[in-house]
């Protein structure tokens, strides 16, 4: 099983997080990790749900 902590305020390009692994005898291992969205204009297509979403959503009119 995994948890990703470090999402409670939202997320910003390059934001560190941290992994929580945790075995099925309940040992954990706590990994640090970089979120690797890198830019302001991929997190756009991450809250999209992905370049093509946010390009149609474009096109459409929408942001």
């Amino acid at each position: 099983m995994f948890d990703l902590s470090g999402l409670e305020q939202g997320i910003q390009p390059r934001q560190a997080v941290t992994l929580t692994a945790r075995s099925p005898d309940e040992r954990t291992r706590q990994l640090p990790l970089l979120l690797r969205i890198d830019t302001p204009v991929e997190m756009e297509y991450y809250r999209h749900g992905g370049i093509l979403p946010k390009c149609v959503a474009a096109a459409a009119g929408g942001q």
